[in-house]
């Protein structure tokens, strides 16, 4: 009966990506029963993370339990609040790490700290990075190289160590080694829209109890909830989210504006595009064709990767040539050497 389930779920995650699903006025879509949690007051957020953290207190130091789990949800803001909740909730003694930021050029001390400590753009890691031992984090940037970690890489916190942190990795290739993190700076571009440059010195990373749906492509996680304050807003992001999950019975969403008058059940808006379904070709037919040229040259520049598979008559959007970049920089790291500066083995458990 259970497979059966997880079928009936596989085919509307297709009708959802495809944009067929049956709708209700404003693309408004049903939520199957079994995934869906009625929202009935502030509460019910409490519902959904125990529905995905089970006994949270009795897993502080649990890698496979931390890396099967996440919650989605489309905002910064909105994850900052979730992790802010569940962390409060987990056991062991709270650290809050502070950032230090500055403006570039700024010899007058024309901005006061408390502003600058305010600022929370998408690109930077928060001002307050609240950590316990055992809590799960997600790196944001990595602008060393040797560590041999790439963003979105998930981690454990084990400690702190002469003012470095101290993590096991939980995915990617170099998943249950050891790595000590320091702190970077990070600066904001022009895409940040602020009048200036603001330099933050911190480690760069975020809690990843609760993390963005754009962050989460690419991942499977077998206990996903999904969290929807407001509707999600652009094309295919309700499909990513479902999608990250591997069965109906793990997988649970909580909307805030889920009914519709004089309809049953829960409803939330899938943003589909059709035209840009249509007028681009699946990913997979480019990593066909990037495999086909992989065999051929090898491997040693973005520049050749550009050159030889764009500067073709076949163009393809942004979003697309992104994509494809990403392919790329996987194929790399698959092959490059893995003894990496600041990685040590994980000590067996005993």
């Amino acid at each position: 009966m259970r497979s059966l389930h997880d079928q009936e779920f596989a085919e509307f995650l297709i009708r959802i990506g495809d944009g067929v699903e049956p709708t209700k006025p404003d693309d408004m879509v049903r939520l199957h029963l079994h995934i869906a949690i009625p929202w009935e007051g502030k509460h019910s957020i409490q519902v959904l993370i125990q529905h995905i953290f089970p006994n949270l207190e009795l897993h502080g130091w649990d890698a496979p339990y931390m890396v099967q789990r996440a919650i989605l949800t489309p905002t910064n803001d909105d994850v900052q609040k979730l992790n802010d909740m569940i962390i409060d909730q987990f056991p062991g003694k709270e650290h809050n790490l502070l950032s230090f930021d500055e403006v570039e050029g700024d010899n007058h001390n024309l901005y006061q700290q408390e502003f600058l400590n305010s600022i929370a753009q998408g690109s930077l890691t928060p001002h307050i990075l609240k950590i316990k031992k055992g809590a799960p984090l997600m790196l944001l940037r990595n602008l060393d190289p040797r560590c041999g970690l790439c963003n979105g890489t998930r981690l454990l916190c084990r400690g702190l160590f002469m003012n470095m942190l101290d993590v096991e990795i939980l995915t990617g290739s170099n998943a249950g080694k050891r790595a000590f993190l320091p702190r970077i700076k990070i600066k904001t571009s022009a895409s940040d829209s602020l009048p200036f440059v603001l330099s933050r010195k911190h480690f760069s990373m975020r809690l990843s109890f609760a993390i963005i749906i754009n962050k989460s492509q690419g991942q499977t996680i077998p206990n996903v909830g999904i969290y929807l304050p407001r509707h999600v807003f652009s094309h295919g992001q309700l499909n990513v989210a479902l999608s990250r999950g591997v069965s109906q019975t793990t997988t649970r969403v909580l909307t805030r504006e889920g009914k519709l008058k004089k309809e049953d059940g829960d409803y939330t808006k899938n943003v589909v595009y059709k035209q840009i379904l249509l007028s681009h070709p699946r990913i997979t037919d480019f990593e066909d064709k990037w495999n086909t040229w992989k065999d051929e040259q090898s491997i040693s520049s973005i520049g050749k990767l550009d050159n030889k598979l764009f500067k073709s008559q076949e163009r393809t959007d942004k979003g697309m040539y992104e994509k494809l970049i990403r392919i790329f920089i996987r194929e790399k790291e698959n092959t490059s050497n893995r003894d990496f500066m600041f990685v040590i083995p994980l000590k067996e458990r005993h």
